[in-house]
């Protein structure tokens, strides 16, 4: 790897390049859930879930004032940095297991999971509150008290206390929501904000008005970014039209474009000054970083991911990277100044997730390791004896490690580390 230099109406996942929009896991004000699976009734009623697919920092120093928890799981926290401060759950021979499974959030008023459909747990008694139906599409995250599900042009608000529907919009084409600072945000061939609380719309803007001289294939929003104290999101679209938009959330304003050419996404995060863009191409993969503000490419380092089997977290002063499936796989940290490389370390095989906590490394493949943020030195680990849910979002709160897995028949459970 060689680093390169640069230069409206209101009403009362599993292959790699789905999984680019899912969200998940908190531990605050704002967690994420993810899952790509289709939606049921009308959330009116209770449902059985059967199917299961897989930071908001100040000035970047991990810390937030804005109700962000700055930690997550892949595609969760809003900055997609999918590191907590948080421990690492130091027993991993104690677990526990949940009759619920799906995407994992975790927030103060319990541990939400969604399959086909959205569940709060409580996690002291393993007792379900509420086991409902998604409204529409795929639940999201948990914001301000409202589960977020979007799907077929539509967003749906839940009480997440109840799990009774509070509120549906329907803007129309294919949304990706996100959480915008205090409002809701929704990407595709539209850009906008509602309320969380109404679901009123506040603002709403055609993307291809925006960008008349640019192609947007709304279908292919795959990561959404944002940076609450900045106001400012980011919306990356992989594939043949791939390329990353900075956006004022106050309006919609269009701040930069930046081309990419054509590539998988992997969820693109944002640190302090910096947006890192992880891209998995047929000329060569790639971690590109370019300068929050204006877009600027500041370097790349080539050769830095491998296919599905890569993860990607930002997390204390390191990038860090899991790669490889079979006898190569590895985990390595970069500079986040420059990209060059400060370790590397071989590891077991199969990696689903990479998450760094405040004090280590967690990655979820066969097994689960905990590494060391310093050197990548191996701590402890376990095999993971139940078959994992490869799409569906891991997660790391209060010293525990959320992982879902799916049983005999596509029945869906919760394993859950760190109990003791």
């Amino acid at each position: 790897m060689t680093p390169k230099g640069a230069g409206r109406e209101r009403m009362r996942v599993r292959d790699w390049t789905r999984r680019q929009c899912l969200l998940a896991a908190g531990a605050s004000g704002v967690a994420m859930l993810s899952g790509c699976i289709s939606g049921g009734d009308d959330g009116s009623g209770d449902g059985n879930s059967s199917r299961q697919g897989e930071n908001g920092d100040s000035e970047g120093d991990g810390s937030s004032d804005s109700g962000f928890t700055p930690w997550i799981s892949p595609y969760r926290d809003p900055q997609k940095t999918r590191s907590t401060p948080d421990p690492a759950p130091a027993d991993l021979e104690s677990t526990t297991t949940y009759r619920v499974g799906g995407s994992v959030a975790v927030t103060d008023a319990g541990v939400f999971t969604l399959s086909s459909n959205v569940s709060r747990v409580d996690p002291s008694t393993g007792e379900i509150a509420f086991n409902r139906s998604a409204p529409v599409g795929v639940a999201y995250f948990v914001q301000n008290g409202i589960v977020v599900c979007g799907g077929d042009g539509r967003l749906a608000g839940l009480d997440a206390e109840t799990g009774e529907r509070v509120w549906l919009v329907e803007p129309g084409g294919t949304i990706v929501p996100f959480p915008a600072g205090d409002r809701i945000g929704y990407a595709g061939s539209h850009i906008g904000a509602l309320d969380p609380a109404s679901g009123d719309i506040r603002w709403d803007r055609d993307r291809s008005l925006l960008l008349p001289d640019q192609p947007i294939p709304s279908y292919n929003v795959a990561s959404v970014a944002t940076h609450p104290e900045r106001n400012t999101v980011f919306v990356y679209n992989g594939n043949e039209v791939s390329g990353i938009e900075a956006y004022d959330l106050t309006n919609g304003d269009v701040r930069w474009r930046q081309e990419l050419g054509s590539s998988t996404a992997i969820p693109a995060a944002v640190r302090g000054d910096t947006v890192y863009v992880p891209q998995v191409r047929s000329g060569g993969n790639r971690i590109l970083t370019l300068d929050r503000e204006t877009g600027d490419e500041r370097w790349t380092v080539d050769g830095s991911l491998t296919g599905r089997s890569a993860a990607f977290t930002v997390g204390g002063d390191s990038i860090y990277v899991a790669n490889g499936f079979s006898g190569d796989a590895s985990v390595f940290a970069l500079d986040p100044a420059d990209g060059s490389e400060r370790w590397s370390t071989p590891v077991s095989s199969g990696t689903t997730d990479l998450i760094a906590t405040g004090d280590a490394l967690v990655r979820v493949g066969r097994r689960v390791e905990v590494l060391s943020k310093t050197d990548g030195e191996l701590q402890r680990s376990v095999k993971i004896d139940e078959l994992i849910s490869n799409d569906a979002s891991k997660a790391i709160a209060g010293g525990r490690l959320y992982i879902p897995t799916v049983g005999t028949g596509g029945a869906s459970g919760l394993l859950v580390y760190g109990t003791g």
